[in-house]
């Protein structure tokens, strides 16, 4: 050991670096985790969205066939009453 003075100073430069590499290490993994709690959330709000969604679908395509049956109803109605109506005499 050529320089023991120096020990003192390089030590505490290498325990300074450990502990900030830790240091960050640790807020690195919180923020990810946190953000995975995060899109965990997101995921599942957009999953309602879409469960809603197709519900909303669905009850419009019921009642548009409702509104089709009603048009071809109506069809019918209209095509047998083509037939004149019987008229009455009047004396």
């Amino acid at each position: 050991m050529a320089h023991p003075e120096l020990l003192v100073p390089l030590f505490a430069i290498v325990v300074t670096v450990a502990l900030t590499s830790r240091s960050r290490f640790k807020l690195l993994s919180s923020v990810a985790k946190s953000a995975r709690v995060s899109d965990d959330r997101s995921f599942a709000r957009l999953e309602n969205r879409i469960t809603r969604l197709e519900q909303a679908i669905d009850a419009i395509a019921i009642e548009t066939e409702r509104i089709g049956e009603g048009q071809r109803f109506l069809t019918r109605l209209l095509a047998d009453r083509q037939t004149p109506p019987a008229t009455t005499s009047g004396t």
